[in-house]
């Protein structure tokens, strides 16, 4: 879903704010940068406190993030969207390292190729319903209504509330799941060849 509401806002600044392509990369740059230390931090919490919590705090920022960008007019000052952007850019870092970790931790080490090449799979096929979704509500939004930059303009900011919303939702839902004993239960799976062949 971020990356579908990522390639909204692109959009979103050209064509209902009035920048040019060149304005709208500046403009989104705090949101990349943003990525790059988060990204250090979330593998340093990954490795100290597991992947839940550094995986927790960066859906929760994402999803507040982008339904709170939901929330903006066009004529609002760049300095909330940026801020916004900022905090988006430190969420995805921060759920971006831990989740191939959270899978590699259940399942056995001889399995760990197929654990990561899934988290990849699952990740690219995530990209590709976040666009299809988001750009979906989109367009319903746009033939349900007269055209122009503030139609534009209202139906993504729907599409953000929806995409800031499903996001949460994940939060939510990994909150709620019990805490996982990776390493116990990894160590467990990888034992039980050995224990069958030493028997």
């Amino acid at each position: 879903m971020s990356a579908g509401a990522f390639f909204l806002l692109t959009l979103y600044l050209q064509q209902a704010r009035g920048h040019s392509p060149w304005a709208t990369g500046l403009l989104l740059l705090p949101m990349t940068l943003a990525i790059m230390p988060a990204s250090v931090l979330a593998g340093r919490c990954t490795g100290r406190f597991g992947p839940r919590r550094p995986l927790l705090i960066g859906y929760l920022l994402t999803g507040a993030s982008i339904a709170a960008l939901a929330a903006m007019s066009t004529n609002v000052d760049y300095l909330p969207i940026g801020a916004l952007f900022v905090a988006c850019g430190i969420g995805q870092g921060l759920a971006i390292v831990p989740a191939p970790a959270a899978v590699l931790q259940v399942v056995a080490r001889e399995r760990s190729g197929v654990g990561s090449a899934m988290v990849s799979a699952a990740r690219q096929i995530g990209t590709a319903l976040g666009f299809a979704v988001l750009g979906t509500i989109l367009n319903a939004h746009l033939h349900a209504t007269r055209s122009g930059p503030h139609a534009f303009a209202a139906g993504v900011r729907t599409s953000l509330l929806v995409g800031g919303g499903a996001i949460l939702v994940a939060a939510a839902a990994l909150a709620l799941l019990p805490r996982w004993s990776g390493r116990a239960a990894a160590s467990a799976q990888y034992a039980k060849p050995s224990a069958s062949a030493g028997s």
